[in-house]
């Protein structure tokens, strides 16, 4: 099964799996603490039963009165180990960024499919947000949107590359 099948409904996602030895689909809501699960026969009846799962969610949790779980707050606790904790912040400080900015542009260069292309084509990378001098060669520093609105604008329309 592809990574990208998935279903996606009002902010959710819930995954498409098989089993040969039950003859049917099903699935679950990823990315919250609660389990919430879903079967059918076929693929346009899962996707139903997915999208109800998540209204009967949303329902069940105004009745009891608990707020429901939202995928991907944007906020989430890593383990990375003291030394790279470490290296982190003292390239943060010599960069004048925070550590929760360098993270964002980091994960940012990872997960974006066309950011990897971008970073080899141009093997320097200026970028105008901030400037700071580092001996006689002065750069500036990424943002995270600075580097989003590269990546989509292909990398080649911004006067920080060079």
């Amino acid at each position: 099964m592809s990574k990208r099948e998935v279903f996606k409904y009002k902010g959710y996602t819930g995954s498409l799996e098989f089993s040969v030895e039950d003859k049917c689909l099903f699935g679950k809501i990823k990315m919250i603490n609660d389990l919430i699960t879903y079967e059918a026969q076929t693929i346009s009846d899962l996707e139903f039963e997915f999208q109800t799962s998540v209204d009967d969610y949303l329902i069940t949790c105004k009745e009891v009165g608990k707020d429901p779980d939202r995928p991907c707050s944007g906020s989430f606790n890593i383990r990375i180990g003291a030394e790279l904790h470490r290296t982190a912040c003292v390239v943060s400080i010599e960069r004048g960024i925070s550590l929760n900015e360098l993270v964002k542009t980091a994960i940012t260069v990872f997960v974006n499919p066309r950011s990897e292309k971008l970073l080899h084509e141009h093997k320097h990378i200026h970028y105008f947000k901030r400037e700071v001098s580092r001996g006689e060669v002065p750069y500036t520093i990424p943002t995270t949107n600075d580097l989003l609105r590269c990546i989509e604008e292909g990398g080649n329309k911004w006067p920080f590359l060079r």
